[in-house]
């Protein structure tokens, strides 16, 4: 049972810490928005990393919900997504 349970907060930990790197990394994105596209409607992440939670939620916070409507950015393969 102990080595579930230490499993589990090691899941937890990197967790929470891949989220709230992501979120610094999208935040730093939304913030930049106008300056990748002067409608703001696209935003640019300069890293992969989980976002749409994140995007989400700074939409919600300015009231902007529906604003984005491209993100771009690079996989883990180096392909471009839109």
């Amino acid at each position: 049972m102990a080595v579930a349970e230490e499993e589990l907060l090691w899941q937890i930990k990197d967790l929470t810490k891949v989220i709230s790197l992501s979120t610094e990394v999208v935040k730093d994105a939304w913030k930049e928005r106008y300056d990748f596209h002067p409608s703001g409607e696209f935003v640019f992440l300069p890293e992969p990393c989980p976002w749409k939670v994140a995007l989400a939620g700074f939409e919600v916070e300015e009231d902007k919900v529906g604003l984005t409507k491209f993100v771009v950015l690079q996989d883990q393969r180096k392909l471009w997504r839109i």
